[in-house]
């Protein structure tokens, strides 16, 4: 008799209005959201088939949203009598790929689409050169050439130049056949003012001192006439140890 109250209890709680599924409940560490339409667009919810909340698995649903490319961490749970809440953590680009259209990448290597959920923000884009089957949304690339991009960033980043914004980086050329083919491209931009680019060719071994030594290369230029690069395009290939060459534009 037990059992038989149980399964009429639960039948009557599925074919209970009051306990259809009527609102989602949000939320999220960052600024940026997504939107609730789209948050019930992936959980397959929708206002024309009404589900009740006891027949909404939880679980399921935070497999699904598990499996978005742009979300990284996600729980679901049920209020009762209508209700779901969602706290969930999206992956936060780091670089824009220029490989690949609309496409973002965060510090652990996964890539996600950048619009229309995030707003425009001033990145650097970085070509790597991969297989176009690789660089496919959700996929998470673990390439050493994705390390080596990091360090390069990291690198450039602890030179304190903050008159200088990272525009590019590309990678493609790191593992040519031909050694002296090998290279890392930076292409830099003044922030305060609108000036021509300065092209650096660094070596993929010596990257970090490279870049040391272009710092002091720009600091030197102030007093030296003739290095002078503000406002002028330049290529400075710094490749060859205690050496730079440089070319500059019209």
């Amino acid at each position: 008799m037990g059992w038989l109250y149980y399964l009429h209890m639960r039948e009557r709680r599925l074919n209970d209005e009051q306990y259809r599924l009527v609102a989602i409940v949000q939320s999220t560490p960052h600024a940026e959201t997504l939107k609730t339409v789209y948050l019930a667009e992936i959980l397959d919810l929708s206002v024309d088939r009404p589900i009740n909340l006891y027949q909404f698995s939880a679980k399921d649903a935070e497999s699904k949203l598990l499996a978005h490319p742009l979300i990284k961490r996600a729980t679901v749970k049920k209020i009762l009598p209508g209700t779901i809440y969602i706290d969930y953590e999206m992956r936060f680009p780091v670089a824009y790929l220029g490989d690949y259209l609309n496409t973002a990448i965060d510090e652990e290597g996964y890539l996600f689409p950048f619009r229309p959920f995030f707003t425009p923000k001033r990145l650097p884009v970085v070509y790597l050169g991969l297989d176009q089957q690789e660089l496919t949304w959700g996929n998470c690339l673990k390439e050493q050439i994705i390390q080596l991009t990091w360090d390069v960033l990291h690198q450039f980043n602890q030179l304190q130049l903050p008159q200088f914004y990272l525009k590019q980086l590309d990678m493609t050329s790191v593992y040519a056949d031909s050694y002296g083919q090998r290279q890392i491209v930076l292409i830099l931009e003044e922030r305060e003012e609108l000036s021509s680019p300065i092209y650096l060719r660094l070596s993929t071994e010596h990257y970090a001192q490279n870049l040391i030594n272009f710092r002091t290369l720009y600091q030197a230029s102030f007093q030296q006439p003739a290095l002078y690069l503000e406002g002028q395009s330049a290529i400075i290939d710094l490749r060859i140890p205690h050496l730079a060459f440089i070319k500059k534009g019209q």
